[in-house]
């Protein structure tokens, strides 16, 4: 699962939304259509909100550190 920390509150201070990773083991199977359904649609969600974010940083086009994609 890939997440991307949040806190609008820090963007206006410069500070570059970074990506994180976790691993996680489900032991019964059954929740497995579910979480990964859930964890689909949750990349979508963060990659679109890691786009706004860089889009809301104080940082003018010369000064822009450089974006790196979501897997």
């Amino acid at each position: 699962m890939i997440r991307v920390r949040k806190g609008e509150h820090k963007l206006v201070r410069g500070f570059i939304p970074t990506t994180t990773h976790s691993l996680h083991r489900i032991y019964d199977p059954r929740f497995v259509p579910a979480i990964g359904d859930f964890c689909a649609r949750d990349r979508m969600h963060m990659a679109q909100y890691r786009k706004q974010a860089h889009e809301a940083l104080p940082f003018n086009a010369d000064n822009m550190p450089a974006f790196d994609t979501l897997h």
